[in-house]
C-alpha cells in the first residue's frame, strides 16, 4: 500500500471509529435515560445493550482486520479508553 491510500485508509477507518464511538456513547446515555425514567422498558435496554457489544465487536475487526495501531488523535481519548484495554 503506497502512502497516500494507506491515509486513506487509516482516514477512513477513523472516520468509522467516530461514527462507532459516538453511536456507542449515545447508546450509553439513552440507557442511563431509561433508568432515569424509569420507564421499565427492560426490552429497550436489552436491545440498546446488544447494540453497544455489536459495536465493541465491530471496532474489535476492523482493528484487527486493518493491522494499524490505535488512533492516536488526542481528541478522541474515548476510543484508547474505552476498547483498548
Amino acid at each position: 500500500m503506497d502512502g497516500e491510500a494507506a491515509d486513506s485508509a487509516l482516514a477512513e477507518r477513523n472516520a468509522r471509529l467516530h461514527a462507532l464511538g459516538t453511536e456507542h456513547d449515545d447508546l450509553d446515555m439513552a440507557i442511563a435515560a431509561l433508568r432515569v425514567v424509569g420507564t421499565g422498558d427492560d426490552l429497550m435496554i436489552a436491545r440498546f445493550k446488544k447494540r453497544k457489544l455489536q459495536i465493541k465487536d465491530e471496532i474489535a475487526c476492523m482493528m484487527a482486520a486493518s493491522r494499524l495501531p490505535p488512533p492516536q488523535d488526542a481528541r478522541e481519548p474515548w476510543l484508547l479508553t474505552k476498547f483498548f484495554r
